[in-house]
């Protein structure tokens, strides 16, 4: 692989990792007009160059035309250029949720507690939703193993498990990002972190 196509490789990766911080913690980056500009459109997203801190490692995004973004979007994401456009989506979701959290309901009043009931069934129903899915993803894992268990066949086996997994991803990724990745390396979610 040439040297310009492994940076390019590791700018969208980068990129990828830029828009989960922002969906993990929105705080972080609401007061930054340049990421909000940056969000609005692919363009935008393809065009930014910023830096960040993502678990301690400083990090910088470089830019790019749309079309390199797209093109190796494609062949270095699981879900190519759609799941990274779905993330930029949720990133800008996830600020604008913030934001309405910050100027939030005041408790006080019966139109602020309106508001927070409004707020509260909307969270009730990407719950829901999001437990469906898990249910689902659950459901599947344990039709699975109970067929590579009966499975004698080594190949067969083992062709049982990655189609098994590949399901298990597949079903997650349904889930709003940052929850739609499925790692057998992830660490264990902290819920407040999604909050």
């Amino acid at each position: 692989m040439p040297k310009s196509a492994t940076i390019r490789s590791g700018d969208v990766r980068t990129l990828t990792e830029l828009l989960r911080a922002i969906c993990r913690s929105p705080a972080s980056f609401t007061n930054s007009t340049k990421i909000k500009n940056a969000l609005h459109s692919q363009g935008g997203l393809a065009s930014l160059e910023f830096h960040f801190e993502d678990n301690g490692i400083n990090k910088c995004t470089r830019p790019m035309s749309l079309n390199t973004l797209k093109s190796y979007a494609n062949t270095e994401l699981e879900r190519g250029f759609q799941g990274l456009n779905d993330l930029r989506i949720a990133s800008a979701d996830a600020i604008q949720a913030y934001e309405k959290r910050s100027t939030g309901s005041n408790k006080r009043t019966k139109a602020g507690l309106t508001i927070r009931v409004s707020e509260l069934e909307y969270e009730s129903e990407a719950l829901k939703k999001a437990n469906l899915i898990l249910l689902q993803a659950l459901s599947s894992a344990m039709a699975d193993i109970n067929n590579i268990r009966d499975t004698a066949d080594h190949s067969l086996r083992e062709k049982r498990a990655n189609d098994a997994l590949q399901t298990m991803r597949a079903i997650v990724s349904l889930n709003p990002p940052p929850l739609d990745l499925l790692s057998a390396t992830a660490s264990i979610v902290t819920l407040a972190d999604y909050r």
